[in-house]
């Protein structure tokens, strides 16, 4: 039976306190110690703590699902994560803050929204409580992706593996060839999706009741706000903080971007007679039960199951056997995205085993 550890979720919380001691340290060498953490040190440890390859008792499962501890975490990130977008803003009304820095504050920006803070809104924006759906908005409009929730709940998780998904990447596809149909075409089909949504329910589309559209403006908004604040107080820094604020905003979502990449390269749902395709199963994701990076990714590697039951709790999510296997965590797998050559090497290779394997 899997052992219950609730408090490796914590570990999340080392990446804000990396990214305020790191700069407190007034060493700017010290500001590369995140990433070098999250995409060096990770890699390696990953393998070296093992995988959790047990799944929890029915009893245990019933005890967990609705354990508070882990909905806290949850949203104590989403105001921690909030919090910092403003001492960021602090900063940039109250320090002369040059490019030398605004590079790793960019880089730890990227860690914390888009390696985290995008897996938070995910696992929130998945839930029927308005609270949890709030929450995921207030995390998605740090970085202009509001839309992600219609993209996602409604398109990729009723199309994944089909080529009617935007966020399934195609077996010999590159990362950056997925970015542009994933975030531009992503974003036209989001607004498709909640067209026809308002279409259906005969409501007549304006900017605040169409999903995407308030969340670009509560996006425009965010940063108007943070501009303003920084303008009041620091007129000269405007510009360095719209550069910053838009860098972030870029990697963060390219970020993400990457991830789905990994989560369903080269899967397919095969097309039935009747011209329908079958049913999502436990084939049809990429999974990893690394301990370490499962702990800061909330369960997220555990993928399949995730994609089985949207609304299942993150700490309760289960591996199944049949299910095709990363060679390491999302760290690792996002830097080798970057480098095609590689990726299609190591993932078609391993991508055609688990066929022949499971054939």
């Amino acid at each position: 039976m899997r052992k219950v550890n609730k408090f490796g979720y914590l570990l999340v919380f080392t990446i804000p306190i990396s990214f305020l001691l790191s700069y407190y340290s007034g060493n700017i060498y010290m500001m590369y110690s995140l990433p070098f953490m999250m995409f060096i040190v990770m890699p390696i440890i990953d393998p070296l703590f093992g995988v959790d390859n047990q799944n929890y008792n029915a009893e245990t499962e019933k005890q967990l699902k609705d354990e508070l501890f882990y909905k806290a975490v949850l949203y104590v990130w989403a105001i921690v994560q909030t919090l910092m977008m403003f001492w960021l803003v602090y900063l940039f009304a109250t320090k002369e803050i040059n490019i030398e820095l605004i590079i790793p504050m960019v880089i730890n920006t990227m860690i914390m929204n888009g390696g985290v803070g995008i897996v938070v809104a995910h696992e929130l924006g998945h839930k029927n409580n308005k609270l949890d759906k709030y929450l995921a908005k207030l995390l998605l409009i740090q970085v202009f992706y509001g839309h992600y929730t219609v993209k996602h709940n409604r398109g990729h998780h009723v199309n994944v593996g089909t080529p009617l998904d935007t966020a399934t990447s195609r077996l010999n596809q590159s990362y950056y060839s997925f970015w542009k149909q994933s975030v531009l075409k992503g974003f036209s089909s989001a607004i498709a999706i909640e067209d026809e949504y308002l279409n259906t329910k005969k409501i007549k589309k304006s900017l605040f009741n169409h999903e995407v559209y308030y969340s670009v403006f509560f996006s425009c908004l965010f940063l108007f706000v943070c501009t303003m604040i920084v303008y009041f107080f620091n007129e000269q820094m405007v510009a360095s903080y719209l550069v910053f604020f838009l860098a972030q905003t870029f990697l963060s979502f390219s970020l993400l971007e990457s991830v789905d990449y990994i989560e369903h390269y080269g899967i397919v749902r095969n097309l039935r007679e009747d011209n329908t395709y079958e049913k999502t199963n436990a084939t049809h994701s990429w999974n990893a039960n690394f301990i370490i990076s499962n702990y800061f990714l909330f369960q997220l590697q555990r993928h399949s199951d995730h994609h089985l039951y949207a609304t299942k709790n993150y700490q309760i999510l289960k591996q199944y056997n049949e299910s095709p296997q990363l060679p390491n965590g999302y760290p690792a797998m996002v830097l080798l995205t970057l480098f095609p050559p590689i990726w299609f090497k190591i993932m078609n290779k391993r991508l055609s085993t688990w066929k022949n394997e499971n054939e």
